[in-house]
């Protein structure tokens, strides 16, 4: 007869929608959900043009080299179906295999119904979130939020360029046998519903578009996407999974460790309470047979169940003794009965006992009952009142001469008979929490099931702590033992924003998200400036690069992909361009995610990310080749409070063209002399009335030390301070003001000295500037990324000790690149150094990498400057070039894991890296340990931030 708790089952646990969903946000965290994905469509009927091109395959991932999607446009047009695993044209644009399913391609699923789209489209997707659809309690419908591009190919279907909507995908859930052992498995054969409701939408959408829509995200998900599968624990032969409608819906999964045949339909009862976020329950007939075993198990090995015991008894007359008599009896435990009742397990032994004496045989009932003990995710027996022990069936001896001697008796066998029963406690104690523990009927489930696959070949993914199961009360009935609890995932990681600039002047956020989130809106803006566009409907903004002209250049320009280039109307572009982003774009991702630990809330989630530009002056190789000097930097500059510029940093504007067709600007250098403040509106009007538009000029001011702070900002200037004098010595600038006019290549075109009216200024443009130029916009960025490991490289932890990088593995670091030349670099190590000695926290080994210096030069800046720091020297620029660094400080959080965690490019505060983690709009603080890590040094040993103690272990 099926149990009312857990029907044919052993042990029944039950998920409310809280808790499904935060496993599902881990999921989501570990990547087992993807957060955003680059496309190629292909849901056509018909014949392929390659034999490669699978018929099952609608979908198929596109990723760069790092494996993330492929944010740009422009690089995504490029691409052509390639053999899987094969190289794009482009050397950064791989096909991905991981997202296509090659088992599913051999098993030839047919597809009923196409939904006629092709072409390429960019995904972003949130965590799901689950709903029970129906009283089957076979289905689950994942609810997903998304906002989508499509670039249709020519002559196939259109649909709206950008869409936002909700996706549900309701599908069937069972288990399969395998010869790897049982895994749970999800469906996606034949069941599969989807649906899509458009929230928002850049063109009108008709009824057939999101029906074409919803055929192909189900044709995707049946074709090209592997299961989400786990394997199950030993100790479980078989799984069931069943929803439960109701007032409090709930996720179950049905537990059986005999491969016996059980019915899920068995199982009715929701057992959540308002609150819990699971419940364990193991029926009655599993309980008792379990326990009962692990008694007898005991009684047999221990040798206790049978044994002598002697008990004496005392007669007395008038107070005194008058006689002493022992007997000893032979005891034997016969039956062992274990019974659930309200509020308590009884465990019942019957036994007889036996002696040779006068005194008669007998036979006795011990009885104990037991209560439940939490520990965590684990429930033991606790003794609930004492032992009692009592002879049955003496009939009239009670009345007889033999009456006095029966107390005696019971009492001294309920003593004799305490360490049996502790001893049988003990014993089956480690049992009965096993088979009551949460962590091994179900955690490690969930770990599996949260985990992401690794790669063959590739980075090993994050693996994902073990989910926090806690039992915070129980029942206990007739119909079995129900434990409810809590359910905690591993803190929730930093917002990863980040944006990449398309050579159309398109900035594209695809790849930021929430991990275990939704994002809610994307705040564009200048850093410390204005907000120039918030967008709740797309990951897009622009393009949008402003020229001198006074407007904006390709504003709402519409980019084409059928070719490999993607043109932009000329009518909206006018060639003499100049960038008007002299200060760092930032992009500020908004949402929400689920609450990692404690009551089931949705938390504020935000996280900012800032990138500098690159403004090409020349060739490199050119300049070099004709002038034998060091290459002087460019001023990274920010209005402050008051609205003054500030150095944050230093960039090269001698930059090498790094892609193809990518060029270079003609370049104004304005040497400005004289008294400060510096007045410099007529440099970009003398721009805009040389009235050349054949080619692209960009203007650089450079100012004497010191002169930023006395110059008012103005939009299309970009700036560098001369401490050293190598700006004039570079380009031998006799006297101030001068005006030097050089070509993309690095010729030198004009130069006049001295005061030059606005006038004649526009005259020289119009006549000197060389044809040809293109400002080609691109981000400054390095050639690592963050969640994966840095470039190793050796250095000097003291004096005749030599350190890799990879040695720091259990501790951060941060590696800050500076030079002498840069004094915000130096400033930023100083500020590390500063903040580190101020925390209690795990101190991260600050590493202050010297970028270009000669050693001697390096190691007096820094005893200069106070470094407290370990200091590297990189005079060749082996590390720096490794790590791809063009801007000084440039500063990488390195995690206890070995994984870049953040990347800072110019100098902040500790007040920016210190936000709270409900509102992340920079680095959470380096030291702050990852679950399972150390949180804090041993006092005793702690290390300054630049020290590294040498643990023995290499």
């Amino acid at each position: 007869m099926a149990n009312d708790l857990t029907g044919d089952f052993d042990v029944v646990v039950q998920f409310s929608k809280g808790a499904a969903d935060r496993v599902l946000a881990a999921m989501h965290r570990a990547k087992r959900f993807p957060h955003s994905l680059s496309i190629l469509v292909n849901d056509v009927p018909g014949p392929k043009l390659h034999p490669w091109d699978v018929l099952t395959h609608a979908i198929t991932s596109l990723v760069d080299r790092y494996g993330n999607a492929i944010a740009s446009a422009g690089r995504l047009a490029q691409v052509q179906p390639p053999r899987p695993r094969v190289s794009s044209p482009g050397p950064q644009l791989i096909l991905d295999s991981p997202l296509v399913s090659p088992d599913m391609s051999r098993m030839n699923v047919e597809i009923a119904q196409r939904s006629h789209l092709q072409g390429r489209a960019q995904l972003q997707l949130s965590t799901p979130i689950v709903s029970v659809p129906d009283a089957s309690g076979a289905r689950l419908t994942l609810v997903i939020q998304m906002m989508a591009r499509y670039f249709p190919d020519a002559g196939t279907r259109m649909l709206p360029e950008y869409m936002r909507g909700e996706m549900r995908i309701t599908v069937g859930v069972n288990q399969v046998a395998a010869q790897a052992g049982s895994i749970v498995n999800v469906d996606l054969h034949g069941n599969v519903d989807v649906d899509f409701t458009t929230a928002w939408a850049s063109a009108p959408v008709g009824g057939s578009d999101e029906e074409a829509i919803k055929k192909a995200i189900r044709n995707s998900i049946m074709t090209s996407f592997q299961p989400s599968n786990a394997s199950l624990p030993a100790a479980i032969k078989q799984m069931r999974f069943k929803t439960m409608a109701g007032a409090l819906p709930a996720v179950s999964f049905l537990l059986k460790r005999d491969e016996g045949w059980a019915d899920s339909g068995s199982v009715n009862e929701v057992f959540l309470n308002d609150g819990d976020l699971f419940a364990f329950a193991a029926g009655a007939d599993f309980v008792i047979d379990s326990i009962g075993r692990m008694v007898n198990r005991t009684l047999t090995k221990s040798g206790q169940r049978n044994f002598p015991f002697t008990f004496e008894v005392v007669v007395k007359f008038l107070g005194y003794v008058v006689s002493r008599t022992k007997y000893t009896y032979d005891v034997s435990l016969d039956t062992v009965t274990v019974q659930l009742l309200d509020g308590r397990i009884l465990l019942t032994i019957d036994g007889h006992a036996d002696t040779s004496s006068a005194l008669p045989n007998f036979e006795f009932v011990a009885t104990q009952a037991f209560t439940l003990n939490l520990v965590e995710a684990t429930a033991g027996l606790a003794l609930l009142g004492d032992l009692s022990v009592h002879i049955k069936d003496f009939g009239d001896l009670r009345d007889s001469v033999f009456g006095p001697f029966i107390p005696s008796f019971e009492t001294t066998a309920t003593n004799n008979f305490r360490p049996v029963r502790d001893q049988i406690l003990a014993s089956a104690q480690n049992d009965i929490r096993n088979m009551l523990s949460a962590d091994q009927n179900i955690g490690e489930f969930l770990t599996r099931l949260m985990n992401p696959l690794p790669k063959p070949g590739g980075p090993q993914p994050e693996a994902i702590d073990r989910p926090g199961l806690a039992y915070t009360s129980f029942e206990i009935s007739p119909s079995g033992l129900v434990l409810h609890g809590s359910l905690d995932v591993q803190p929730w990681p930093a917002v990863h924003a980040e944006f990449a600039l398309d050579y159309t002047g398109e900035y594209s956020a695809l790849n930021s998200w929430i991990p275990g989130g939704t994002i809610k809106v994307y705040e564009w803006t200048e850093q410390n400036h204005q907000l120039l566009r918030r967008d709740e409907n797309t990951f897009v903004y622009g393009p949008h690069w402003g020229l001198v002209a006074g407007r904006l250049a390709v504003e709402g320009a519409r980019v084409t992909l059928q070719s490999a280039e993607v043109p932009l109307s000329t009518s909206h572009i006018m060639d003499y361009a100049m960038p008007l982003r002299r200060n760092p774009s930032c992009v500020m991702v908004k949402g929400t995610r689920i609450s990692a630990a404690g009551p089931v809330y949705y938390q504020n989630a935000n996280g900012m990310f800032c990138r500098w530009h690159a403004f090409p002056l020349g060739s490199l190789q050119t300049v070099m080749s004709q002038l034998a000097r060091k290459l002087p930097d460019m001023a990274l500059t920010q209005r402050n409070a008051s609205g003054s510029l500030e150095v944050v940093g230093h960039t090269s504007p001698w930059a090498v063209v790094k892609r193809a067709g990518e060029g270079s600007t003609n370049a104004i250098l304005y040497f400005a002399g004289g008294e400060s403040p510096y007045d410099l509106d007529h440099l970009p009007q003398a721009l805009i009335e040389s009235r050349r538009d054949d080619t692209a000029a960009a203007i650089l001011t450079v100012l004497p030390g010191g002169g930023l702070a006395r110059t008012k900002p103005v939009d299309g200037i970009l700036f560098a301070e001369d401490q050293d004098g190598a700006w004039e010595a570079l380009f031998e600038v006799k006297r101030r003001p001068a005006t030097i006019l050089v070509s993309p290549s690095g010729k030198l075109l004009w130069r006049h000295e001295g005061e030059l009216p606005p006038q004649e200024l526009a005259e020289a443009l119009r006549k000197h500037l060389a044809a040809g130029g293109v400002f080609s916009p691109r981000l400054l960025e390095l050639n690592v990324i963050v969640g994966q490991a840095p470039p190793d490289f050796l250095f000097e932890a003291a004096p005749g000790v030599e350190f890799t990088l990879r040695k720091l593995v259990g501790r951060p670091v941060a590696l800050v690149f500076w030079k002498s030349s840069s004094r915000p670099s130096m400033e930023m190590v100083r500020r590390l150094q500063g903040w580190f000695e101020s925390t209690d926290e795990l101190r991260p080994v600050v590493l202050a990498i010297n970028d270009g210096d000669a050693p001697e030069e390096a190691r007096r800046a820094a005893g200069q400057s106070g470094f407290l720091a370990t200091l590297v020297t990189d005079s060749q620029r082996t590390i720096s070039l490794a790590y791809g660094v063009n801007i000084w400080p440039t500063t990488v959080w390195v995690d206890a894991a070995g994984l870049v965690s953040y990347i800072w490019y110019g100098l902040f505060s500790p007040e920016q890296a210190g936000e709270s983690s409900e509102a992340e709009t920079a680095p959470r603080h380096p030291a702050e340990p990852r679950r399972g890590q150390p949180e804090k040094t041993d006092k005793p040993g702690s290390t300054r931030p630049g020290e590294i103690r040498r643990s023995g272990k290499e």
